[in-house]
């Protein structure tokens, strides 16, 4: 089946519904692309969002540190927790290539959480044991019966034992572990004056007791310290992993964009050249059909009924409208051609009977006038 056998009318329905389905095609790429940016904004504000419960929960830390209020220990759970089960699950939709490499971006960010979450806990709870231990050596020293007793010995002993107490309780201002080192030298110190003096046995015990305490704290100290610095890099991974997240969601998007406009503006082109290529060829092909039947119309006016006006066999062979035009012109010439040999025929006969009747007519007068001279 030819091109040529397609009604103009489909044609043109053909042409259109191509338009329209590469118009629908268009659509559908841009809402694609629209909806590539839409998942993408909730990521953004779910980033954001997980951001700031980490700064809260560092700011709890920080609080509890200095009041030891556990209003903010729950604070501090609420926030992790708040990250943790509401907000990575937003992150879900995509994933990550970070250094080379894939990564799911809710997973990772969970792991990390989890990761950070561990030593800001450990760091409460070895702030908690200083703070706890230091109180109950405070408070053993305190004590009516044992001030009392460091008294009727030695008021040099009871200042000693102040002067350690003191350099306990200063960690909470300077953090160095050191000083629970010289406050356990103070209080061997003064157990080996005591024992010099001879004092009883459970006093000597007690300065012991609080000197064990201070090499225990020492080592919680240092504990604590390492366990800052731990705090401090978990931080700015946590931090650096966020910027190189949007660093490769602003890459993705970027990259995204870029082969959606070209592939728009490619799809768009060809819309424009099949627009173009339809009614090109369609003005041709009816400009052209509708020459060729001007010039056999002026063939005809002009009495030209021979075989040169007629269409070649190619175009009455067509099954569109123009073959049907050029098809209705063949028989209409044909009836023309057929009336008028009925007219010459009718002509040739009336100039055959007016010469007979003419050569009757003379001889009729021939007769008349024969007869008239005899």
């Amino acid at each position: 089946m030819r091109f040529t056998d397609i009604k103009l009318r489909n044609r043109l329905l053909f042409g259109t519904s191509l338009e329209a389905l590469l118009f629908i095609i268009v659509v559908m790429r841009a809402l694609f692309a629209l909806n590539y940016f839409m998942e993408r904004f909730p990521v953004y504000r779910a980033m954001h969002e997980i951001s700031d419960k980490f700064s809260d929960a560092e700011l709890c830390v920080g609080h509890y540190l200095q009041t030891h209020d556990q209003k903010y220990l729950t604070d501090l759970n609420q926030h992790f927790t708040v990250a943790q089960q509401e907000l990575v699950s937003k992150l879900q939709v995509i994933s990550l290539n970070i250094e080379g490499r894939s990564v799911d971006f809710a997973a990772e960010t969970s792991k990390r959480l989890q990761e950070v979450s561990v030593p800001l806990r450990e760091e409460i709870d070895c702030s908690k044991e200083i703070v706890t231990r230091c109180k109950n050596v405070v408070e053993s020293f305190s004590s009516e019966t044992t001030r009392t007793q460091f008294a009727a010995i030695d008021a040099g002993a009871l200042g000693s034992m102040s002067a350690a107490l003191q350099q306990m309780m200063s960690f909470l201002v300077t953090t160095d572990p050191t000083v629970f080192q010289r406050a356990a030298d103070i209080f061997a110190e003064g157990a080996r004056r005591l024992e010099a003096r001879g004092v009883d046995a459970k006093l000597i015990d007690v300065v012991r007791g609080w000197e064990n305490e201070a090499k225990a704290l020492k080592t919680v100290a240092e504990k604590l310290t390492s366990v800052r610095a731990t705090v401090g890099q978990q931080h700015w991974a946590f931090r650096n992993f966020f910027a190189q997240a949007k660093d490769s969601i602003r890459a993705d998007i970027k990259s995204y964009t870029k082969i959606a406009v070209i592939s728009m503006m490619g799809l768009n082109l060809l819309l424009f050249a099949l627009i173009f290529f339809i009614a090109f060829y369609i003005g041709r092909e009816a400009g052209g059909m509708f020459r060729l039947v001007t010039n056999v119309l002026n063939a005809l006016r002009d009495a030209d009924l021979t075989n040169r006006t007629l269409f070649s066999e190619k175009n009455l062979s067509r099954k569109d409208e123009a073959g049907d035009i050029m098809n209705a012109i063949v028989n209409l010439r044909e009836k023309l051609a057929d009336l008028v040999g009925l007219m010459r025929d009718s002509v040739d006969g009336v100039l055959a009977a007016s010469k007979e009747m003419d050569v009757a007519a003379r001889s009729i007068a021939q007769g008349a006038n024969t007869q008239a001279s005899s």
